[in-house]
């Protein structure tokens, strides 16, 4: 058995792509899938979103600079319960450190909420997506009848609904798992479908219109912007699935003719975006976006790989000398010594011999008698 079965007690059962020739394996805990060898042996490949996070610089700053205002925002919010009406603030010193560790706690707390209500907004548009592909009415009414119940999951619900009927969307497939065998990363989908243009020329879409039965990349995002690495997640998806679907013709052309992302706002509807990309150009600057990214991301991962490698030896090296002088200060004086009396003769050692401080004891003792 694979120790990386072992190790992932819950891997799924086998996943086939490619007519049967490509399997994988799921672990959720750890989210992240595995190549299925002829022999059984399983090899970690790449996921889109984590190969992605090697370019997030710019997010992360925000991210950063996000984090501190409303960390600062609560500190505030909790030092004004101690505001006098001279307007200054009175409380103990243990108090004030108590709100300091409260208060750098908020953003956590924030991005769980948020992450909580992107999820509950996705899923929604996943069923609903799916009771269209199955031709579900009842579900289908059952779903827009019924919206999350958090507020925030329905306004990104409510505004990504309206999108997909302004622009006549036709779901082909949803959550769909696609695999680039030529570079071996895997990722999920949320959408494989045909796209008009609205006729609305304040909406992004004008920009390409007019346009009908467009077959796009839809992905939904629940985040506070939008950022250059969700176009070449995109692209991946589109490379992927063209890549699968025709892999036996090896025409790795013409399938796809761009890519939809809506960024759901969690807060108000108004904050709800669309972003259009077609045409080969397009698609073209943003797979070498990924590229460079799973190139980038190899070679830290290599580096990092060497210096591990290094550290372990220096570790390993470390640990032989100090087992060397643990061993040597046993030798004059094992750990047994202390409460040993010499009455008779014992194995301080694996060779039957003992430290210097019990042979001390027994032959004094045994000498004087």
């Amino acid at each position: 058995m694979s120790l990386l079965i072992k190790a992932h007690p819950d891997l799924s059962g086998r996943l086939y792509h490619y007519s049967g020739e490509v399997v994988l394996r799921f672990s959720p805990s750890a989210w992240k899938y595995f190549l299925e060898g002829k022999d059984g042996s399983l090899t970690p490949i790449r996921g889109v979103t984590k190969t992605l996070k090697i370019i997030g610089g710019r997010k992360t700053d925000m991210l950063i600079g996000w984090a501190c205002k409303k960390d600062f925002e609560k500190f505030l919010d909790l030092v004004a319960e101690c505001l006098r009406g001279d307007g200054f603030v009175e409380a103990p010193w243990e108090d004030i450190a108590e709100m300091v560790r409260t208060a750098k706690l908020e953003h956590r707390a924030l991005l769980e909420t948020a992450g909580d209500v992107g999820h509950s907004a996705h899923e929604h548009l996943e069923l609903i997506a799916k009771s269209l592909i199955t031709v579900n009415d009842a579900r289908l009414g059952e779903l827009l009848a019924k919206w999350p119940e958090d507020e925030r999951s329905c306004n990104a619900a409510i505004a990504a609904v309206a999108f997909l009927v302004d622009h006549r969307v036709r779901f082909l497939s949803a959550e769909q798992r696609v695999l680039s065998r030529e570079w071996m990363v895997c990722g999920t989908m949320d959408g494989d479908v045909l796209i008009d243009d609205c006729g609305n020329a304040d909406c992004p879409c004008a920009r390409y219109a007019p346009f009908k039965n467009k077959r796009c990349v839809l992905d939904y995002k629940t985040s506070n912007g939008v950022y250059s690495s969700m176009f070449g997640q995109m692209a991946l998806y589109r490379k992927a699935s063209t890549e699968e679907k025709n892999f036996e013709t090896r025409d790795f052309s013409g399938i796809y003719d761009g890519s939809v992302l809506l960024r759901l706002g969690k807060d108000e509807r108004q904050e709800f975006e669309a972003w259009f990309t077609f045409g080969d150009i397009e698609y073209q600057q943003h797979l070498a976006l990924f590229k460079q990214a799973l190139d980038l991301k190899e070679s830290v991962d290599a580096v990092d790989g060497w210096m591990d490698a290094i550290r372990d030896e220096v570790q390993a090296k470390a640990k032989l000398v100090r087992a060397a002088a643990r061993d040597a200060a046993h030798r004059v004086q094992c750990p047994k010594a202390k409460d040993y009396k010499g009455a008779r003769m014992t194995q301080c050692f694996d060779d039957g011999t003992q430290c210097e401080a019990c042979a001390k004891l027994y032959l004094d003792r045994h000498l004087v008698n």
